[in-house]
């Protein structure tokens, strides 16, 4: 038995679980609600996003999954045990390469090009709230802005999360 891969297969596992479920809840749930309702929708989404713990939850769990799957990784590799990169070229080794990639771009996309823009929507959205709750002609293009923006780029996380999660569901099997 071996406890080092049971434990980190499990917070992979479960850090997915968590990160992927939350990402699929808003593409696929909150988003087109917050479209439905108009800007009561994004108060809805500012309450959810910004008042709960969604956005401590969905770092960790990213992090927990990206950090466990590389070392799942090179644990099955075995790339220091002498096996050189002999794994990397395998079906198995290929497949699981492209999820990981997939979930790191996800990562990625989400530290460097989200999180500023959900900051500067928090912003915008706290400067109109304490001007009486109406938005100037300039912060309503500026979260226009930001709303297409965001729209794009979780599509595109969308799509590199179901890449991840076909390749960790099948790559035993190439």
């Amino acid at each position: 038995m071996d406890i080092l891969a049971i434990i980190l297969r499990l917070f992979h596992i479960f850090g997915a679980v968590i990160w992927i479920g939350i990402s699929f809840f808003i593409f696929l749930s909150l988003d087109p609600l917050v479209k439905k309702l108009g800007p009561e929708g994004k108060r809805l989404q500012g309450i959810v996003l910004g008042q709960s713990n969604l956005n401590q939850i969905f770092p960790v769990a990213g992090g927990t999954t990206i950090l466990s799957g590389i070392l799942l990784y090179i644990k099955d590799s075995a790339i220091f045990a002498g096996n050189g990169l002999a794994y990397l070229g395998t079906g198995q080794g290929i497949v699981f390469g492209i999820g990981g990639l997939a979930g790191i771009g996800v990562m990625i996309m989400g530290a460097r090009v989200v999180r500023p823009l959900v900051d500067q929507a928090q912003k915008i959205g706290a400067e109109i709230q304490a001007a009486g709750g109406k938005p100037t002609p300039e912060q309503a293009q500026a979260m226009a802005s930001i709303d297409e923006r965001m729209e794009r780029i979780n599509r595109i996380d969308f799509v590199l999360m179901v890449v991840a999660v076909l390749c960790m569901a099948t790559a035993r099997y190439f």
